[in-house]
């Protein structure tokens, strides 16, 4: 029977914390708050993974970021600090720092994305092995959930309004306006 649990543990698939390039961590950008590093991080990541919309709640002392991008294809690259996982094309017009998820280190944070979840608590942010099972209820595009403050309109429209998606805090549009504007001259 030992053999056999054994052999089911190692089965179960999971991820380590990880640091890839020492190099990424030079790159963190200066904020005026922590608050401010992890909304522009996971605004940045919902733009980056495709989606258009994200919805922002607050209930009982937890955040919640819901967006509609096209989900997590590997939940091993969660945890890898300093390596972004984003394909060459996005790494090479954006230099994406590979801060993510650790912006929100050590908080209790669970993910769920394409039927997959998984809850990241304590040691699994400095390489504990993290279980990733399979959602009892997928929803489409990335969940966070995490332990935090109250995320307001006042604190997230600042890095919602030129993000090119449209952000709600508790239901409430944060601003939403072009990078550019429509008298923007191409560059040859």
């Amino acid at each position: 029977a030992g053999a056999n649990a054994d052999r089911e543990r190692r089965a179960v698939p999971s991820l380590r914390g990880r640091v890839s390039r020492a190099d990424g961590l030079p790159k963190q950008r200066q904020c005026h708050s922590w608050l401010s590093l992890i909304s522009i991080e996971i605004l940045q990541n919902s733009r980056r993974g495709g989606a258009t919309e994200v919805a922002i709640t607050n209930e009982d002392g937890y955040v919640t970021v819901h967006d509609n991008g096209l989900g997590i294809d590997d939940f091993a690259d969660l945890l890898d600090l300093g390596g972004s996982g984003w394909e060459d094309a996005l790494e090479s017009s954006e230099d994406p720092a590979g801060v993510g998820l650790f912006c929100l280190a050590p908080r209790r944070v669970i993910i769920r994305s394409k039927g997959k979840m998984v809850t990241i608590v304590g040691d699994g942010w400095t390489g504990l092995p993290v279980t990733i099972l399979d959602d009892p209820e997928p929803l489409p595009g990335t969940v966070l959930c995490f332990e935090d403050e109250p995320w307001t309109s006042s604190n997230v429209d600042l890095h919602a309004v030129y993000c090119g998606m449209q952000v709600t805090v508790d239901g409430q549009a944060c601003p939403n306006l072009p990078f550019l504007s429509d008298r923007a001259t191409p560059c040859p």
